[in-house]
């Protein structure tokens, strides 16, 4: 198994559109894609049009 993960601790500098763009072609390659965003924000759920079913962040 490999594992990517991109951090910084500047914000705005393109963590989450890369994490979105790397996910999306492994999946596309046939990889199994696990995109975890645990940013309160969730970025990553904009970039798929999806609505969160919780309140956002790692509590629940």
């Amino acid at each position: 198994m490999t594992t990517i993960a991109l951090y910084n601790l500047k914000g705005g500098v393109g963590k989450t559109a890369s994490c979105v763009n790397f996910a999306y072609l492994a999946a596309a390659d046939g990889y199994k894609t696990l995109l975890w965003d645990i940013d309160p924000q969730g970025s990553s759920s904009f970039y798929y049009k999806v609505k969160p079913k919780t309140h956002p962040g790692i509590k629940n």
